[in-house]
């Protein structure tokens, strides 16, 4: 692990590097996509298991951004000419070409937010929390606590930028009788059709 920081902390060029916790099993790809990052080096992830498309298949890419938590990775996915995030735990190795990048001026990194779901747009939300929602809020989702304000003894509110309503909107569907929605309009009309879908079996 130490030597994996220091890697890490050349790579990165930080002033501050955070104590990192990596899996004994992921310890190897991650020192891998680092190296490749700072070799600038296009790497095949193998047999990556993809929740979207349910699929297990290589990918080639171009890393060149870890998340904080270094639990994912920022690529430039050279087949679908498209910036991603790829979950280290999902591959079961990582193999660097001897190719450098090539479409480096088009990396960018998105944004995460703290349900962990990725993209490069934003969407602001405002809910009032019960006593029961902030707890689990803060426990399932530790990064959510930053954007939590107390009200009282009885009420919080939770106000913030995401990615997606899919994250959030999964813990508030199921945490419907202790929050409320404030000032989304957008948001309210996403869960109410979630929930009509739900019951509807659609």
């Amino acid at each position: 692990k130490q030597n994996l920081k220091k890697k890490l902390y050349s790579v990165y060029d930080y002033k501050i590097l955070a104590n990192i916790v990596v899996k004994v099993r992921n310890g190897q790809n991650v020192d891998r996509l680092a190296e490749a990052i700072e070799n600038k080096k296009i790497v095949v992830l193998k047999n990556y298991k993809s929740a979207n498309s349910n699929e297990i298949c290589d990918r080639t890419v171009e890393p060149f951004s870890f998340t904080t938590n270094y639990i994912q990775i920022w690529s430039f996915d050279t087949e679908d000419n498209t910036n991603k995030l790829f979950n280290v735990s999902r591959m079961d190795e990582v193999e660097i070409l001897n190719h450098n990048w090539k479409d480096e001026e088009k990396h960018k990194e998105g944004f995460t937010d703290c349900f962990r779901i990725h993209s490069h747009n934003l969407y602001p939300i405002k809910l009032k929390l019960g006593i029961r929602a902030a707890q689990l809020l803060t426990e399932e989702y530790p990064l959510a606590e930053e954007h939590l304000k107390k009200e009282n003894d009885n009420e919080w509110i939770f106000e913030a930028d995401v990615c997606s309503y899919e994250g959030i909107g999964r813990f508030v569907i199921g945490l419907l009788y202790d929050i409320s929605i404030v000032d989304s309009p957008d948001f309210e009309v996403f869960v109410k059709e979630r929930i009509k879908s739900y019951s509807t079996g659609n």
